[in-house]
């Protein structure tokens, strides 16, 4: 039953230098027979490329941790997408574990789950945690299910990342979804003030990070090699395991939920 699980979040920000970092989150059972641990380098699992449509606006999502977005401008209450235990939706609340977004501002997590009630800011509270109420537009989030699971979204126009919306970021990691369909050189290229020269990498972040759940590896791309030029990019993404985004032709599509360590 969900009161006999113990919760515990840790946090580790980037480390080491300014490409890599940690993430982890370990949901585990009174007889700790059933750990989830989602971390950027390794193991949360977004089911499928591109699973949201914006124009049905549905999710589907697979057995396990889905790193999903909100790229649209519409704020989505937890409520409405996964139900309540004295409201649930079919086909759904049943299936829903537990959502989870990383608050920059607080440094804590912020949960959901349609197996709490009215209680869920005390339980929230209990364990460290804050309460989520609603996907912000341009926010990305985790759901951990125990079956596949398909559910509406409300109607919204698709919205990307500028500048301006980037800017007003504060330092740290960040969950984010864009609705531009872009690879992060082009992604970064646009958070630029001003349009950078051809041939120049703007610095506007330090890593990204996508999942793949087909190969269970994960995309990666920094500014700060990618400016190097020549196979520095490539050369450490082999080296570390990773799967890169220009040799997939891979993007940041309006369903994926991405990390961003910005500076």
């Amino acid at each position: 039953a969900w009161g006999h699980c113990t919760l515990q979040v840790v946090f580790v920000p980037g480390s080491p230098g300014t490409i890599e970092g940690g993430l982890q989150v370990d949901v585990t059972n009174a007889d700790r027979s059933n750990v989830y641990k989602p971390d950027p380098r390794r193991s949360t699992a977004l089911q499928g490329e591109s699973i949201m449509n914006l124009s049905r606006g549905t999710v589907a999502l697979q057995p396990g941790w889905n790193l999903l977005g909100n790229a649209s401008e519409a704020r989505l209450p937890a409520q409405d997408l996964f139900g309540t235990p004295t409201r649930s939706i079919a086909g759904v609340s049943e299936h829903i574990r537990s959502v989870w977004q990383w608050s920059n501002k607080d440094s804590r997590w912020k949960f959901y789950s349609p197996q709490v009630g009215d209680d869920r800011g005390a339980y929230a509270s209990a364990h460290g945690l804050l309460v989520l109420d609603a996907i912000a537009p341009r926010e990305g989030y985790w759901v951990q299910t125990d079956a596949a699971v398909t559910f509406p979204l409300p109607a919204g126009v698709p919205l990307a990342f500028d500048s301006t919306a980037f800017a007003s970021l504060p330092s740290g990691w960040h969950q984010l979804a864009d609705a531009g369909r872009r690879n992060p050189r082009d992604f970064n290229s646009a958070l630029a003030a001003t349009p950078p020269q051809p041939g120049m990498t703007p610095q506007n972040f330090q890593s990204l990070w996508a999942w793949d759940a087909t190969q269970s590896r994960w995309f990666f791309y920094a500014p700060s090699l990618d400016a190097r030029g020549g196979s520095a990019m490539a050369d450490y993404i082999a080296g570390q395991g990773l799967l890169d985004f220009s040799a997939a032709g891979r993007v940041l599509d309006s369903a994926s939920g991405f990390w961003v360590l910005k500076p």
